[in-house]
C-alpha cells in the first residue's frame, strides 16, 4: 500500500504484478533497517575518520550488504 492509501495492484500493471509482489515481499521481510541515528553516527564517524576509508556503510543492512561483498 502507498502513502495515499492504493493498493500496490492498483499501481502496477497486470503483467509486471509478480515482480513488483516480489520485490515488495523481500523488501518489507527485511529485517535489518537503518533508523536515522545510524545515518548520523556513521557520518560523524566519517568526519573523524583518520584510516582514509572511503566507504561507509551506515545500518545493520548496508554494513550485511558490505561485508557480502
Amino acid at each position: 500500500m502507498s502513502l495515499d492509501g492504493t493498493s500496490l495492484d492498483e499501481l502496477v500493471p497486470a503483467p509486471y504484478a509478480f515482480w513488483a509482489n516480489k520485490a515488495m515481499a523481500h523488501i518489507t521481510g527485511q529485517e535489518l533497517f537503518i533508523t536515522e541515528s545510524d545515518v548520523a553516527e556513521t557520518v560523524w564517524g566519517a568526519v573523524h575518520d583518520t584510516t582514509g576509508h572511503q566507504h561507509f556503510p551506515a545500518g545493520p543492512d548496508a554494513i550485511q550488504l558490505a561485508q557480502a561483498q
